[in-house]
């Protein structure tokens, strides 16, 4: 049993974050607004212009992948505001992994590290496969038919009927390009995207000269689908908003972070989002979506158009973008392992270069993994599980958003944090830092008795662990000021700014670890009751419009929980403490960003969900075989076991 508890705690065991060090880089800051902005459109624009639009549209939404690109540009946009709160909190290499292990615990940000792993390995395997496709087209077929007279087999669906030898070429070229300098990688990517974007413009313009309403009125309609159609297609062209991570991955290394990442992020979301939705217009209006080609889509369609020489305009375009895309893909992963090994949570596998601010020795496994995936599986196969790994990790960052807002403690850097100093900093924090709280007394105006406990306050403190001191007295009195915070509290609304409930009297403005645990309670059954909703909308929607007893049944009650968990959340109070940067609207926005992600998560194929559970399968036999034993977490926890064994033997009594 002990064990059992032991090892529970180690899967919930939190990375201690030290404010001193959050700004403090082992990269060279040398990246600017305009490089994050070019590695978050580079990867989004390659791959969703040029690989998965055209499979969105013919595979699954039809025309009506115009409301799907609207879906997954709201969730993208709700992801940024997210994504951009914790970016300030924790200005730090790891993007989402970092995010989960300070908030939610080991195991979870290891599953989430491991997911974003995979999904960099397969986008840079997709981006190659398709820069293969592209520059094959441009020389006639040349290189495929080359292949298949020497090496030929019958393919599956899955596996390709010949290996692709040129996607494998590509992908260690880019690698080696960012071997020898991370800022060059990036300037020659931003000047790939630049271009890339000229070219997009040009697909824009002249689709608009050959619109014909009949593309989107003419049988099958503009629902070829239905509504599950549009929620998949919404599913896999969410995986084109994947720059947002791809941007958080390079916060080390960007000058001011803290300013100039949310800013970043929020413009490469809205130029992304209205650059596939011209897009997705030009091409479903100008041409009928069932004709479309599985490879060069765009360029084939202005061909069969008539437009001279638009084929290898559009092609030369896509093959940069393609290469932006995969440069982009390729820094995610070094970096992504690099916060993994400094963490020891897997065996070190990639050195830094202090020289050139890359990455001396790449990681060669992930790299093999990718190479073999577009050398021998087929394009359709990799789109299919691009999405997945994308949607976890942002679906877990909003529900970290919930979790440190309703928690009495404070994760990361906030507004009030200016001094490196304690007593500065603790007295500069007051009225806001959370582990400063009152004991609620029946009667609200009187609020003499207070106290501060030592293991909850400061952050330094808490992280010393040193076991001597249990608390610690205010060096100045606190009369007047609770008196003046008692006033503002009769006033004050509960939790969001934006909440329509006011805090019934005699109830703490500030959270504590009951409601905290109320809140928790109440967003575990929002997500169970989401993936309910979820499945009756997608699986048993026939089932519904005919009036099932059961499908009705399950609807409602879930429609109700989620109407009843939502009011239960709004209701806790929030912690108060002053960020640089704020998701507005809290709780809404993090709901909704799970509803929504649940949804489109549902859709996905269940064969994308069977690989992606192999290979996290294989991770957390990784986990448990080397990170829950070595992880840095894991020593802090081993010091204060021996610290509380010792203190004990000195407690003894001598007989």
């Amino acid at each position: 049993m002990e064990q059992c508890k032991r090892l529970f705690q180690a899967f919930g065991r939190r990375k201690n974050v030290d404010p001193k060090n959050l700004l403090v880089s082992r990269f060279r800051r040398n990246l600017n607004i305009f490089d994050l902005i070019g590695i978050g459109m580079g990867s989004s624009l390659g791959i969703g212009v040029y690989i998965v639009l055209s499979y969105v549209i013919k595979h699954q939404a039809g025309p009506s992948a115009v409301l799907s690109v609207i879906i997954a540009g709201v969730a993208a946009l709700l992801s940024g505001f997210c994504y951009s709160e914790f970016t300030t909190r924790l200005p730090q290499a790891g993007s989402s992994y970092a995010f989960v292990y300070a908030s939610l615990g080991e195991l979870s940000a290891f599953v989430i590290g491991w997911s974003m792993i995979l999904e960099n390995i397969i986008l840079a395997a997709a981006a190659a496969k398709a820069w293969s496709q592209y520059f094959d087209g441009l020389l006639n077929g040349t290189i495929h038919s080359y292949t298949r007279t020497y090496l030929q087999w019958t393919g599956d669906g899955f596996f390709t009927d010949c290996p692709d030898i040129a996607s494998c070429g590509i992908l260690f070229m880019t690698s080696l390009l960012f071997v020898c300098n991370a800022k060059a990688s990036t300037l020659f990517s931003f000047i790939l995207t630049t271009m890339n974007g000229l070219v997009i413009i040009c697909i824009i313009c002249v689709g608009i000269f050959h619109v014909r309403h009949e593309n989107w009125t003419d049988p099958p309609g503009f629902f070829p689908f239905g509504m599950t159609g549009i929620i998949a297609g919404a599913g896999t062209l969410f995986c084109i908003f994947t720059g947002i991570d791809s941007i958080c991955s390079v916060s080390e290394e960007t000058r001011e972070p803290i300013k100039i990442v949310p800013r970043a992020i929020i413009t490469s979301n809205i130029l992304t989002f209205v650059i596939i939705m011209c897009v997705t217009l030009a091409v479903t209006l100008s041409y009928p979506w069932y004709n479309l080609q599985d490879i060069m889509a765009i360029p084939t369609v202005y061909q069969n158009k008539g437009v001279n020489g638009s084929f290898y305009v559009f092609a030369i375009g896509g093959l940069m973008g393609l290469t932006a895309a995969l440069v982009s893909s390729i820094q995610g992963i070094p970096r992504l392992l690099f916060s993994m090994k400094m963490d020891r949570l897997l065996y070190p596998c990639c050195l830094l270069n202090p020289d050139t601010g890359g990455v001396f020795k790449l990681t060669i496994f992930p790299l093999l993994i990718a190479s073999l995936l577009s050398v021998f599986v087929t394009l359709n196969m990799l789109i299919q599980m691009l999405a997945l790994g994308s949607l976890i990790s942002y679906t877990c960052v909003a529900v970290c958003v919930l979790h440190v807002r309703y928690q009495p403690t404070h994760v990361g850097l906030f507004q009030e944090y200016e001094d490196l100093n304690e007593d500065k900093f603790v007295q500069s924090t007051e009225l806001v830092y959370p582990s400063l709280f009152t004991r609620n007394p029946k009667n609200n105006n009187d609020l003499s008795k207070t106290f501060v406990e030592k293991n909850n306050i400061g952050f330094f403190n808490r992280l010393s662990k040193d076991p001597k001191n249990h608390l610690i007295m205010p060096d100045k009195p606190r009369d007047s000021t609770y008196h003046k915070m008692d006033s503002v509290i009769n006033d004050t609304p509960s939790g969001s700014q934006s909440s329509l409930f006011q805090i019934p009297p005699g109830i703490a403005i500030e959270p504590s670890n009951a409601t905290s645990m109320t809140s928790s309670i109440a967003l575990i059954i929002f997500i169970i009751a989401t993936t309910v909703f979820s499945f009756i909308v997608i699986f048993a929607s026939d089932s519904l419009f005919t009036g099932s007893w059961w499908a009705t049944a399950c609807f409602l009650i879930s429609v109700i929980t989620l109407i009843v968990t939502t009011v239960v959340i709004v209701k806790q109070p929030q912690n108060q403490t002053s960020l640089l940067f704020k998701t507005p609207y809290v709780p809404f926005v993090p709901l909704l960003l799970i509803f929504i992600n649940m949804l489109m998560m549902s859709s996905l194929s269940y064969k994308a969900w069977l690989r992606f559970s192999i290979w996290l399968f294989t991770g957390i036999i990784v986990y448990f075989i080397y990170g829950i034993r070595h992880s840095t977490e894991s020593e802090i926890d081993d010091q204060e076991v021996v610290l509380y064994e010792i203190n004990d033997q000195e407690r003894t009594p001598i007989k």
